[in-house]
């Protein structure tokens, strides 16, 4: 008898503990996408690529180059902050990024960031954006460059223009430059050349 009440509570717990994952299971099966989504395409736009290349030559195999990276996984906002004043620092940079980020290649230490700046960075709310990235990077002592977006770009030049933050890594195997080595690039084709609109 008293076998027999104690098995009670144990029963309707069992019984609570199945009702239970039997309503997360059913719940589960009725996730449905309820968008629908097409693929972007390449990750960078042409004069994106144009300048990405450069890079790659300017860096050679002596650092990484990312593209794309989040504000927010470049900078962070500073200790002792109220945590209503946190989160809205956090989310003055959380939908933002970064066009190109170097690092050093052993411990992938953010070296330098770069915007690419196209016609759009002409518009005032680009400018404030670019006004606010500017002093957010300052403040947190990351190096950031903005190098307008051109037709043609020598490697040479942006190699003088990052060596200030990019100096010890480019003097590892910094190429000397002679007749056949192509320090220019260009982001048209002479067999199809095509205007470049960001430009």
């Amino acid at each position: 008898m008293i076998m027999d009440i104690l098995l009670i509570p144990l029963v309707l717990l069992a019984v609570i503990v199945l009702i239970a994952i039997l309503k997360v299971l059913l719940t589960a099966k009725k996730v449905t996408v309820q968008h629908s989504y097409d693929a972007a395409g390449a990750l960078l736009s042409p004069a994106e690529l144009s300048f990405f290349k450069v890079l790659e030559l300017v860096v050679k195999d002596n650092a990484h180059i990312f593209i794309k990276v989040r504000v927010a996984d470049l900078l962070k906002p500073s200790k002792g902050m109220t945590r209503s004043n946190w989160q809205k620092a956090f989310n003055s940079i959380s939908s933002k990024h970064i066009d190109f980020v170097i690092c050093e290649k052993t411990n992938l230490k953010p070296l330098c960031a770069i915007e690419l700046n196209d016609k759009s960075h002409q518009r005032k709310s680009r400018r404030l954006r670019d006004e606010f990235i500017t002093k957010a990077f300052a403040s947190a002592n990351v190096p950031l460059e903005f190098i307008t977006a051109r037709r043609s770009y020598s490697a040479e030049q942006i190699r003088d223009q990052l060596e200030p933050y990019l100096g010890a890594v480019l003097k590892l195997k910094r190429p000397v430059p002679n007749e056949n080595s192509a320090s220019l690039v260009s982001t048209t084709s002479t067999s199809a050349a095509t205007p470049n609109p960001l430009v």
